[in-house]
């Protein structure tokens, strides 16, 4: 094939995937599914009500601490820094006595140094520089470290557990996204600091977009996560995955041949043909384009579930695909195939009713 029938080829059988995805999704999901990012838009606009800031502002901030994290975990990292930088509290012993029984800190002369700078600083007098380490520390010395689920509609729901049983606990990305996230709180809704914040990558930009505008008709922003590569190739990836690589270009290892992108277009890697097969999609069922990419969100976070992302199940759902180009399955049969091998679409928690809801106006997604 050419480049163009190579690329259109491809994104009509993504766009063919994702719509066995939300075709073969319970009722109830098809139909609360698609209301995400409104549901984090009102997340948005009652965080920043509470910290007597733009709006642009907390989606800003909620959008830089998104990679590598689930929506639940997400949110609740973006009240916390907020609630931090807008709290402006001193640094404590406690937060000291963090970092130096965290072997990683106390291993780097320079972040040990740096909590020797902070000692009995308010945030707003420690160097910039230090803000993020500040939040980090603080919120690992003072708070619970449980955050909530969330509903589509953006409420708050019971805490997230793990397979165990156990409370599932939070886990915080990098220090230059926390600090991304800080200067977007202090930045006054400013979109000549927030631009910046938000990178030249299309999923953080993106996000931003679905979460401040979510229905914009003007813009069709996908944010193609992890979870729509896999949606768009039903395949069980994660994020180390070659595909998820390349389409977010972020780099494979040593000496792979990486998809290409442009200084020119602002095009990075694979994510337009997954963003445009969302779009197909979308047309066809009348939808936003945000709307068509989180209705199949959480329909592959049942299908593959973290637990059964397992070498040996990748391998199986790739057989099926092989046998595809065998010409011994049809698509569609490979799809229903992978449907049985995985077991189905489960029932998220949200769905299973009995959950103690609050509304983000009235609740904290970690207290």
């Amino acid at each position: 094939m050419s480049p163009e029938e190579a690329a259109k080829a491809y994104i009509n059988q993504a766009a063919g995937n994702i719509r066995f995805l939300y075709e073969n999704s319970p009722a109830d999901l098809q139909r609360r599914a698609p209301l995400w990012y409104e549901g984090a838009n009102r997340i948005s606009d009652a965080l920043a009500q509470r910290w007597g800031v733009p709006r642009q502002s907390a989606s800003a901030a909620l959008a830089s601490l998104s990679p590598q994290k689930d929506w639940f975990m997400n949110a609740s990292l973006g009240e916390r820094v907020g609630d931090i930088v807008t709290g402006n509290p001193r640094a404590t012993a406690d937060m000291a006595a963090w970092a130096a029984a965290n072997p990683k800190l106390a291993a780097d002369p320079k972040a040990m140094e740096a909590i020797r700078a902070i000692e009995g600083k308010r945030l707003d007098q420690v160097d910039p520089d230090q803000a993020a380490l500040f939040v980090r520390a603080y919120d690992e010395a003072h708070n619970p470290r449980n955050y909530r689920s969330v509903l589509p509609e953006g409420d708050y729901g019971d805490f997230v557990r793990t397979a165990s049983g156990d409370p599932a606990k939070v886990a915080w990305g990098t220090f230059a996204d926390i600090n991304k996230a800080v200067r977007a709180i202090q930045s006054g809704g400013d979109m000549d600091t927030l631009s910046p914040l938000l990178g030249a990558k299309h999923k953080v930009r993106s996000f931003y977009n679905n979460i401040e505008v979510p229905n914009d008709p003007r813009f069709g922003d996908i944010t193609g996560d992890t979870h729509q590569v896999a949606a768009a190739q039903m395949r069980p990836l994660s994020g180390s995955s070659e595909a998820v690589i390349q389409h977010l270009a972020s780099g494979g290892p040593a000496g792979s041949v990486n998809a290409k992108s442009s200084a020119v277009t602002g095009v990075q890697g694979t994510y337009g043909l997954v963003a445009d097969a969302t779009r197909q999609f979308a047309k066809e069922y009348g939808m936003l384009p945000r709307a068509a990419q989180s209705a199949t969100w959480e329909p592959i976070r049942e299908l593959f579930p973290a637990d059964w992302k397992t070498a040996k199940n990748a391998t199986a759902v790739d057989d099926i695909w092989k046998a595809v180009d065998r010409g011994e399955l049809s698509v569609d049969q490979a799809r229903r195939a992978i449907f049985d091998v995985a077991g189905g679409i489960g029932t998220p928690e949200w769905l299973r009713g009995g959950i103690d809801t609050r509304a983000p106006q009235l609740g904290s997604t970690y207290r």
